[in-house]
C-alpha cells in the first residue's frame, strides 16, 4: 500500500485522482521532512474510497467527486 499512493502520486500527472491531490496538499501543508506520515493518511483515504466503491457498486469518477 506504502509504494501504492508513491506510485498513484507520479502518475497523477497524467491521470487525476483525489488521493493524490490529498497526498500532494498533505505534503505542502506540513513542514515535517518525512513523507512517511502523508503516506499513511493518504492509505487511509484510499482505503476509505475503496471500501465507499465496492459497498456501493460504484466506479471511480474524478469529476463526481
Amino acid at each position: 500500500m506504502f509504494k501504492c499512493i508513491h506510485n498513484i502520486a507520479s502518475a497523477s500527472h497524467t491521470n487525476l485522482c483525489h488521493i493524490a491531490d490529498f497526498y500532494e496538499k498533505r505534503k505542502r501543508q506540513s513542514t515535517i521532512a518525512s513523507t512517511k506520515p502523508h503516506t499513511i493518511a493518504s492509505i487511509h483515504r484510499l482505503i476509505r474510497t475503496m471500501y465507499y466503491l465496492i459497498t456501493h457498486n460504484k466506479l471511480y469518477d474524478y469529476s463526481l467527486a
